[in-house]
């Protein structure tokens, strides 16, 4: 009796750690596999919503900058009409002003949306990556296409005898050497962020470039409407292709060096 009562307990505890076992071998495969889907959400999460490792008050920073400049744009003409400033000043300073409102508008609602600085950037073509000397290469042949038609536009105007007048030289001219400086260093740049690597992918090449030559017609000319439209569909096609912002950049920069360059000359 007691020989049979004891071969049960050895049995019942050899079953009861078989038991525990088990469970520990269950814990364990559950633990795996719920690690593994977790690993795989993370993976499939975009970047911006894996980190969200920026500084507050470089975001902070950011929103500041965009409500200053938003506000010094739009409220210097009040004051001009107001007599506190003169226009010389509105046209110098809201110019440029405006130009820099673009890229913090664009970094600003894709904070607000949780996106990351470092992607940002990339999702705008301007990481390292995006650096080859091929597309700076398409953007000085963008250039010299752009080159090309003004000079076949100014030869069909001397055969037909329409003149194509333009503003811009009346327009710019007073300025300060530091705005023109600014207008193919900073300017383009500006530009190229909130056209190109902003507006193309969410508007599309042609409303893009539509709203692109609207902002140029502050020239009050036709002439430069239309030229500012041939760009913006040319160097929207080239960006949709590249995935490169620094293609429209140079691009963009050469082609209001040379109309700066040309400013001066004649």
């Amino acid at each position: 009796m007691a020989s049979s009562a004891g071969s049960r307990n050895k049995k019942t505890k050899t079953r009861k750690k078989s038991n525990l076992r088990s469970a520990a071998t269950k814990r364990a495969a559950k633990s795996k596999r719920s690690a593994k889907h977790a690993g795989a959400v993370k993976k499939a999460m975009p970047q911006s919503q894996q980190s969200r490792s920026d500084p507050p008050y470089i975001r902070y920073f950011i929103y500041a900058v965009t409500i200053f400049l938003f506000a010094f744009t739009f409220y210097t003409p009040v004051l001009f009409y107001q007599g506190v400033i003169t226009e010389n000043f509105v046209d110098l300073y809201s110019t440029i002003s405006l130009s820099l409102l673009f890229p913090f508008l664009v970094f600003s609602y894709m904070l607000l949306k949780g996106n990351t600085l470092r992607g940002i950037v990339s999702e705008l073509g301007l990481g390292k990556s995006r650096i080859k000397a091929r597309y700076i290469g398409i953007g000085i042949g963008i250039f010299l296409v752009i080159v090309l038609l003004e000079l076949g536009t100014g030869v069909l105007s001397s055969i037909t005898g329409i003149p194509l007048p333009t503003n811009v030289k009346q327009t710019l001219a007073g300025f300060p050497l530091f705005f023109y400086i600014f207008t193919f260093t900073i300017a383009p740049i500006d530009e190229e962020i909130l056209f190109r690597g902003f507006l193309v992918p969410r508007m599309g090449i042609v409303l893009s470039a539509i709203i692109f030559a609207i902002l140029h017609f502050g020239y009050g000319s036709i002439v430069e409407f239309i030229a500012a439209l041939i760009f913006g569909l040319i160097a929207g096609y080239a960006f949709k292709r590249t995935k490169s912002l620094y293609t429209t950049i140079t691009a963009h920069a050469l082609v209001n060096f040379l109309s700066i360059l040309i400013l001066f000359l004649i």
